[in-house]
């Protein structure tokens, strides 16, 4: 069985091997003039709002476990519904999320980022 450790370190070699072929590739549509710049424009978008997504959860999750941030909890990451399929039908589809503040009751409440920002070395 892994530990949280090797989980990370798997997980973000996949992603950012994907992350890496998938730019090189809308590079290349580009670069071939393959697509209009509109049309690339959206397959960046997707890129970023799908797997770049993921990796900046991975990472964030990460860093919150390693470093034993008090108050980490009050952090959750909210699958976001688009309703949407990709543009591109031959296209990878990857949830997105939004980090969400979720204060002790009797809180206050603040900007997720913000919290990352003040609890993380």
């Amino acid at each position: 069985q892994m530990d949280v450790q090797e989980e990370f370190e798997t997980s973000f070699k996949d992603l950012c091997h994907l992350l890496q072929i998938l730019a090189k590739t809308i590079e290349n549509f580009s670069t071939r003039g393959l697509f209009t710049s509109a049309e690339i424009s959206s397959m960046k978008r997707e890129l970023l709002s799908g797997t770049g997504c993921c990796l900046a959860r991975l990472l964030t999750e990460y860093c919150l476990y390693r470093n034993n941030v008090e108050g980490a909890r009050a952090l959750t990451f909210s699958h976001q519904d688009h309703n949407s399929t990709p543009a591109y039908v031959s296209a990878l589809h990857f949830p997105s999320f939004s980090l969400q503040y979720n204060p002790a009751e009797g809180g206050k409440q603040k900007n997720p980022l913000q919290h990352l920002r003040e609890s993380l070395p």
